[in-house]
């Protein structure tokens, strides 16, 4: 029974939070020091990127790495941002549910408890 309901709510997250990357997204395309502050980590992002995958398929890394033009350096970032986002949510979500199960269950015990001891004392 858990189990279908956690589904349905992680794909419930999953539909609300896709709208909110994608208004992410669009402020970080029109917003000036929003987007010189993705161009900036988008082009670390392909130097890192890039020198790890030289170093895997064994070529020269202190070769110069040609920094990606701007649009493809926003588009990269907008991307990554949007899906770290969604990761974000999710992650949030699956950590949080469990906790929200154990805080329902021990005010419901709570709940019980106190009825039963306010059903002795009246006795």
């Amino acid at each position: 029974m858990v189990l279908p309901l956690m589904k349905l709510g992680t794909l419930l997250v999953k539909t609300i939070s896709k709208p909110l990357a994608s208004q992410l997204k669009h402020q970080a395309k029109v917003h000036p020091r929003f987007r010189q502050s993705i161009i900036n980590f988008a082009q670390r992002n392909h130097r890192v990127t890039t020198q790890i995958q030289r170093r895997i398929y064994g070529h020269a890394t202190d070769v110069e790495i040609r920094p990606l033009n701007e649009e493809k350096a926003v588009q990269a970032a907008v991307d990554l941002i949007g899906e770290l986002f969604i990761f974000a949510v999710l992650s949030l979500s699956t950590l949080l549910l469990p906790t929200l199960h154990l805080l329902h269950n021990y005010l419901i015990y709570s709940l019980a408890h106190a009825k039963e001891k306010n059903i002795k004392n009246n006795v």
